[in-house]
C-alpha cells in the first residue's frame, strides 16, 4: 500500500502548509494551469513524509514528499492531468487530524490516505510569459524583424537574407 516505501520501518510525518495547489487540465486539448484552494484562501495542510540523510560529502540533507491518492470520482481533482493518465490528488488533512498524522505509527498511516471531501475553489491560473532564455547570464535578444535588418548596414553590403 505504501508503494516504493515498502521496507520502511520509520516514517517521519509532516504537514506541508499550502495556500493553493496548481494542476494542469487538458479539457481544452492543451495543458491549462489551474489553482485549487479552499474557499477564502484558507491555508491547507498536506500529508507529507520526510527523511534525513547524509550526502557522500557528509552534509546532512532532508528530502520530502507530499502523499497522493487516486482521484477517480473526485468532483475537482478528476478533471486534472492528461486523459490517459491516472488521476491523482494530494492528501489534504483536516486540521483536527494534524496531530494524529504527525504521531501515528507507520501501520496506521494508511488510514489518512483518503480523498478530501471539503469544498474547494478552482480558478484558471496561467503562468506569465517566460523570460527570454539566457546564455552565460546574458539575455539573448532576438534579431530585429526582417525589414529592419538593413537599416544599420552600409549601402555597399548585400543583405544577409
Amino acid at each position: 500500500m505504501l508503494g516504493n516505501l515498502q521496507g520502511v520501518v520509520h516514517l517521519d510525518a509532516e504537514v506541508v502548509p499550502a495556500e493553493a495547489i496548481f494542476e494542469p487540465s487538458y479539457e481544452t486539448g492543451k495543458a491549462v494551469r489551474w489553482r485549487i484552494q479552499q474557499p477564502g484562501e484558507v491555508p491547507m495542510g498536506i500529508a507529507g513524509i520526510y527523511t534525513k540523510w547524509r550526502s557522500p560529502e557528509g552534509q546532512e540533507l532532508f528530502r520530502f514528499a507530499m502523499l497522493t491518492v487516486n482521484a477517480n470520482g473526485h468532483p475537482v481533482f478528476q478533471r486534472f492531468h492528461k486523459p490517459d493518465e491516472e488521476k491523482r490528488m494530494v492528501v489534504i488533512l483536516d486540521p483536527a487530524d494534524y496531530d494524529r498524522w504527525l504521531t501515528c505509527p507507520l501501520a496506521e498511516a494508511p488510514t489518512s490516505f483518503k480523498q478530501w471531501t471539503g469544498q474547494l475553489d478552482t480558478f484558471v491560473a496561467p503562468l506569465p510569459p517566460r523570460a527570454p532564455k539566457t546564455h552565460s547570464g546574458k539575455v539573448i535578444v532576438p534579431p530585429p524583424p526582417p525589414d529592419m535588418r538593413d537599416l544599420d548596414k552600409p549601402d555597399d553590403q548585400p543583405p544577409l537574407f
